[in-house]
């Protein structure tokens, strides 16, 4: 503005020689001239302040509307959403902005900020090769380790830090790395491993039907199907290899018959004499999990049937470690004839260089009338991740 008044100033100024018979009109016309420029020059400067203050004005209008957001109403069933300014300027929807504009919508998308469904699963399939001392197969199997499967989770916020969720998920396995035998596969009925598939065998197996309650505070609550606070405590690991090569390695050849030596066949398989003995795996239990402080998490569920157990689960990275550890107890003795208790714990460390060393054990307290022997699990390996290949 300074710039404009010493601008005018000086054209109002700069005059050509007057002659002298006329300077006391000419002087009168400047000066009338001047007052006239003097009164445009206040006027703009009163409409450029009125100016400042309007735009003042809207600018904190629109940081408060940024925060606060634009509530706007949604179908029933689902909570208001929030819609910033700038979205509801350009007449866009919620989550999208005019970068966004032209990207395709997701097949399968979020329902809103209250309320969202998510779809998931996975495929997994694996070679399976076997040698037991007479004969040798590569098999065509569905990963046990990590089965196939499908999973829908849904989820309500009904207010900051507290969620209502349920969890469907199942599993679908065709010939099972876990059931395969030397003579035929699971899924093929009154056959010697000719591949020949019966529909009937191959069906949708329940893991996990749930519903939760989770609070940031006071910790999850769960109802249903789902896993026991004892599941996976013997499987804690962090070598990045649990896919093909978990504790329970039983998921992969758990069927193979041992093998005589005059090519008979033992009617014990592998897996029912290697058993890491991890919980109570998945059941219709009542399970709660505390929050998590320090890493450090406790869980305890009631069985369907009374059995019951309580873990504690640990994951902290320490310096230059990645530690995750657990350990579980459960008692069994009113669902089962045989098993009174078990304990079960494992320890997984990574240090940052790769290298990384994992641990398990379990034991079971057997009844009186079951045995005279408690049996017992142990099991370690050591590994080394690192990236070799861009790939």
């Amino acid at each position: 503005m300074n710039r404009l008044m010493a601008a005018v100033a000086a054209c109002v100024i700069f005059v050509p020689g007057l002659a002298a018979a006329d300077d006391d009109q000419r002087l009168k016309q400047m000066e009338q001239m001047i007052q006239t420029q003097q009164s445009q020059i206040a006027a703009q400067q009163a409409q450029i302040r009125m100016l400042s203050r309007q735009v003042e004005q809207l600018m904190g209008a629109s940081r408060a509307t940024a925060q606060a957001g634009t509530t706007v109403p949604v179908a029933p069933g689902r909570g208001a959403e929030v819609v910033p300014p700038a979205q509801q300027a350009l007449g866009l929807p919620k989550g999208q902005t005019a970068k966004t504009l032209s990207k395709p919508k997701a097949p399968v998308a979020s329902g809103g900020t209250k309320a969202s469904l998510s779809l998931s699963g996975q495929i997994n399939r694996a070679g399976l090769f076997f040698n037991d001392g007479n004969t040798s197969d590569l098999r065509s199997v569905d990963n046990d380790n990590s089965s196939t499967r499908v999973r829908l989770k849904g989820k309500v916020s009904p207010r900051d830090g507290l969620t209502v969720g349920s969890t469907i998920e199942v599993q679908i396995e065709s010939n099972s790395s876990a059931h395969v035998t030397q003579d035929d596969n699971e899924s093929a009925e009154d056959t010697s491993n000719d591949g020949t598939r019966d529909s009937s065998d191959i069906t949708f197996t329940e893991r996990v039907i749930e519903l939760y309650v989770e609070s940031d505070t006071l910790g999850k609550l769960s109802i249903g199907q789902g896993n026991t606070a004892s599941n996976k405590t013997a499987e804690a690991d962090l070598s990045g290899t649990i896919v093909v090569a978990s504790s329970d390695w039983g998921d992969v050849g758990g069927d193979l018959l041992f093998a005589r030596r005059n090519g008979t066949f033992s009617t014990i398989a592998a897996g029912d004499a290697f058993n890491n003995m991890d919980g109570l795996s998945r059941a219709d239990r009542i399970r709660y999990d505390t929050p998590i402080h320090q890493g450090l998490r406790a869980s305890a569920s009631l069985l369907d049937g009374g059995a019951w157990d309580a873990a504690l689960h640990y994951g902290q990275k320490l310096f230059t470690f990645k530690v995750k550890a657990a350990a579980a107890a459960a008692n069994l003795s009113s669902v089962s004839s045989m098993i009174e208790d078990q304990y079960s714990g494992s320890l997984s460390v990574l240090h940052n260089s790769g290298l990384n060393m994992t641990v398990a054990g379990a034991v079971q307290n057997m009844s009186a009338a079951a045995s005279d022997r408690d049996p017992h699990y142990i099991y370690g390996k050591l590994g080394y991740r690192a990236k070799l290949l861009k790939m």
